[in-house]
């Protein structure tokens, strides 16, 4: 598989478009059949207690208890790092020691000269590596690279229990909103949507292409990414609003 990397953009696109076809059909398909009485999760649109309904309820639920601790993972990293870093909030305090936290210049020197031996012993004549090669050799991408944590390290010195304290509490607020927007669904999912899927989809991949490569790129090339942009802030703020509103007009 190795000589096989340089299908994974082709593969990419070929399972982008096989999950758009299933989900747009499936609710095409849906809304066809069942037209205004669709409800927002078609599984209530089966037959109560059938067992065509059973086995796919189950089959939801043991997805939902597989990927909901994934889902939880980055955005409890993310409060801990808040909380529990040192310097943080309830955290221990920050050790500020020139034989412990070297200078940015030697902390960016060594990364980037790990990551351009890295960059060259992986090099095979490919065009995606040639390119790579080309994206790491910019001063402003390595220094971006080497900043960026692998992970979060909360210190030992951090009580258990005020990390298990946190986790439950984070559970606890996902269950209680959940629970208490139940019959909002379709509004929650499209206002998740609207912020999550808008920047990741287009804001975000747009203005990192134009933060890197806005040198190199065509006119045209920038033109879309700013498009990509717009339409991406467009369709976001026009989601958000139309879903706050409609579930600010269910609730009353």
């Amino acid at each position: 598989m190795e000589n096989n990397h340089h299908l994974f953009p082709h593969l990419l696109y070929l399972v982008v478009l096989l999950f758009t076809c299933v989900l747009a059909s499936l609710g095409f398909l849906s809304y066809l059949r069942l037209g205004t009485s669709t409800a927002q999760v078609i599984i209530w649109n089966l037959q109560p207690n059938s067992t065509l309904q059973l086995i796919v309820s189950l089959v939801v639920c043991i997805g939902v208890v597989f990927t909901f601790p994934l889902q939880c993972f980055p955005i409890i990293e993310i409060f801990e790092h808040l909380l529990f870093s040192p310097g943080k909030f309830c955290g221990p305090p920050k050790i500020s020691s020139s034989i412990l936290n070297p200078s940015e210049d030697e902390v960016d020197t060594v990364h980037e000269s790990d990551l351009r031996v890295d960059v060259h012993t992986a090099i095979t004549g490919s065009k995606e590596d040639e390119e790579l090669c080309y994206l790491l050799q910019d001063a402003q991408a390595v220094k971006c690279l080497s900043n960026l944590p692998a992970s979060t390290e909360i210190p030992k010195s951090v009580w258990a229990v005020k990390r298990n304290i946190l986790r439950t509490l984070i559970v606890a607020a996902q269950l209680g909103t959940a629970y208490a927007f139940k019959d909002e669904f379709a509004y929650i999912s499209s206002f998740t949507g609207a912020i999550g899927s808008t920047m990741i989809a287009y804001i975000i991949p747009a203005v990192i292409h134009l933060k890197l490569k806005r040198h190199d790129l065509g006119m045209p090339i920038i033109c879309k990414d700013i498009l990509l942009i717009i339409f991406g802030l467009i369709g976001g703020v026009t989601g958000v609003y139309t879903s706050v509103r409609s579930i600010i007009v269910d609730f009353q």
